[in-house]
C-alpha cells in the first residue's frame, strides 16, 4: 500500500511541476509565435487541434477503463489477465484508430470550405492538419501500451519523457524563431520531428 501511495505522490509532484513548467513555457510560446509566425497560424492550429479532438472522442474514455481493469492483475501479477485486457484494448485502439483514419479523410475534404476565409495557404493547413492527425493515430497504433504505465501507478515516467520532450521542441521553435528569424517552414519542421519522437 505504501508504494502505491509513494507513486501517486511521485505522479502528483511531476505533474504539478510540469503544470507549472508548461504554463510559463506556453505564455512564452505563443507570444512569440504570435508576434514571429502571426495569430492567424496559432489560430488555424488551435482549430484544426480542436477538429482533432472532436475526432478523438471515439476512443470513449478506454483508456481510463482499461487502466482501471489492470490494477487488480497486476497487483496480483496476473499475467494472464493482463495480456488479454491489452489485447482487448490493441483490438478496441485498431478499431478507434481506424474511425480517427477515415473522420480525418472525411475532414480533409472540408478543410478548404472550413478554412475559407483564411489568409493562410491552403498548404499550409493541410501540413498542421497532418501532423496534429497522425500525432493523434500514433496513440491508437504505437504508444497505447502506456497505459500499462498508467495502471501501475508510473505515469510519472510518461510525463518525464514526452513532456521533456514538449518543452525542448518549444525551446528550439522559440530559438529558431527569435535568434535566426526563421519563418514558418523550420517551426513546423520541428513540429514534424517532435512527432516522430513523441
Amino acid at each position: 500500500m505504501q508504494n502505491r501511495t509513494d507513486q501517486v505522490l511521485k505522479n502528483t509532484k511531476v505533474a504539478l511541476l510540469f503544470f507549472a513548467v508548461l504554463m510559463t513555457m506556453n505564455f512564452i510560446a505563443r507570444s512569440v509565435f504570435i508576434k514571429h509566425l502571426g495569430a492567424e497560424v496559432l489560430g488555424v492550429n488551435t482549430m484544426l487541434g480542436n477538429l482533432i479532438g472532436f475526432l478523438n472522442l471515439a476512443e470513449l474514455g478506454m483508456t481510463s477503463a482499461i487502466a482501471s481493469a489492470l490494477y487488480s492483475p497486476i497487483a496480483e501479477n496476473n499475467r494472464k489477465d493482463i495480456s488479454a485486457i491489452i489485447t482487448i484494448q490493441d483490438w478496441f485502439y485498431r478499431k478507434v484508430g481506424f474511425i480517427v483514419i477515415i473522420g480525418g479523410i472525411i475532414l480533409m475534404i472540408f478543410l478548404p470550405w472550413i478554412f475559407q476565409k483564411s489568409q493562410l495557404p491552403l498548404w499550409n493547413i493541410y501540413a498542421l492538419f497532418a501532423v496534429l492527425w497522425l500525432s493523434s493515430l500514433t496513440t491508437y497504433f504505437v504508444t497505447f501500451t502506456q497505459v500499462l504505465l498508467i495502471a501501475e501507478m508510473k505515469e510519472y515516467k510518461i510525463s518525464l519523457y514526452v513532456k521533456s520532450l514538449f518543452i525542448l521542441k518549444l525551446i528550439i521553435q522559440i530559438t529558431l524563431l527569435t535568434t535566426f528569424n526563421f519563418g514558418f517552414k523550420s517551426w513546423f519542421l520541428i513540429e514534424v520531428i517532435h512527432l516522430v519522437l513523441s
